[in-house]
């Protein structure tokens, strides 16, 4: 699943060039990734700068649990980058 979120990210980063200076913002890639997935934000938190998003999709099977919500796509961003996970991003963002 690692190598589709990735093959996603590069599609949707070709779908949304930098367009004379212009790149796609986060909530502009936010939507590109929930349509793209099927998903939907279960719920969001913001820490240090970092918002995450925390979704299910069920194009997939494999999925985590937080707070008894159940959470198979995580989406955070900075101001700097963009990161994807499945069934969250592990590790430092």
């Amino acid at each position: 699943i690692t190598m589709f979120v990735y093959m996603a990210f590069l599609y949707l980063k070709n779908k949304y060039p930098n367009d004379g200076g212009r790149y796609a913002t986060n909530e502009e890639l936010l939507k590109a990734f929930l349509a793209e997935f099927h998903a939907k934000i279960v719920f969001f938190e913001k820490v240090a700068g970092v918002i995450s998003y925390y979704c299910y999709t069920p194009l997939w099977m494999g999925e985590g649990a937080i707070d008894g919500h159940r959470i198979n796509l995580h989406i955070a961003f900075s101001s700097a980058q963009c990161s994807v996970g499945t069934p969250i991003i592990f590790g430092g963002f």
